[in-house]
């Protein structure tokens, strides 16, 4: 069995002539960088690699990995993803989840009614939606903290009377 693992950004880019790239960061924290993470280049090969340094840039980071000392090297790193083994990932709280311990799970309204099953997350800019998908359909969930009940199993949510309705689009 394959170790499981979590995506916590892409290299987007060089960033210089010193081999700094510029990640496109997903992830809450910045502190996972300060350990060893894989890099997984676009053919699917992986590397274990340790970040230099990194800093806020923009809305992302920049990030200079150890053996990445130029633009060329650099270069060679555009469209790999940053990953890190889901079992470094520290305990979260009581009533807390990683989103990628969501996907797969059950969601229900608050009275009950089954919606579907959280098949993914979509971040665009300035939103995090959750993708519920039933047989037929897709909702596109705006998961804002104040529409979610529970994340236990079954994910609850109480979403304002005709959401669910406005997000929902049948599947192809």
């Amino acid at each position: 069995m394959t170790e499981k693992r979590i995506c916590l950004g892409a290299v987007t880019r060089p960033h210089g002539v010193r081999g700094e790239v510029c990640v496109e960061w997903y992830a809450d924290e910045v502190s996972y960088l300060k350990g060893d993470v894989l890099l997984e280049y676009p053919d699917g090969t992986l590397r274990s690699v340790r970040a230099k340094t990194f800093r806020q840039h923009k809305n992302g980071l920049l990030v200079s990995f150890a053996g990445v000392d130029d633009r060329n090297a650099a270069e060679y790193l555009r469209g790999a993803t940053v990953w890190i083994p889901r079992d470094e990932l520290p305990d979260l709280p009581e009533g807390a989840a990683y989103l990628d311990d969501l996907i797969g799970r059950a969601v229900t309204l608050a009275d009950g009614t089954a919606l579907g099953v959280l098949h993914h997350i979509e971040v665009p800019p300035g939103q995090l939606l959750w993708a519920i998908r039933d047989a037929d359909h897709e909702v596109l969930f705006p998961a804002r903290e104040e529409f979610i009940v529970s994340l236990e199993d079954p994910i609850v949510i109480d979403p304002p009377e005709g959401l669910v309705e406005a997000c929902r689009t049948p599947l192809r």
